[in-house]
């Protein structure tokens, strides 16, 4: 299988760090590790699952954004 490296940008990674106290103040979590562990998850997920995930071809008249698309 091809190896695939995966790179977050600073904002993303800032977000993901902001996310934690956003779930916790707003209480989506009783405590602020499980949103930490949430948030964990979610690297997982990017790290693990995404370079597997099935994409989908961009429609043409959007493809200036890119060629291939998840969602």
């Amino acid at each position: 299988m091809e190896e695939i490296t995966i790179i977050l940008q600073k904002n993303v990674t800032n977000y993901l760090e902001e996310l934690i106290l956003i779930l916790y103040k707003n209480e989506y979590f009783g405590f602020e590790s499980d949103a930490q562990i949430y948030v964990q998850k979610i690297y997982d997920f990017i790290e693990h699952n995404l370079p597997i995930f099935p994409h989908k071809s961009t429609p043409e008249n959007l493809t200036d954004l890119g060629s291939k698309y998840i969602f």
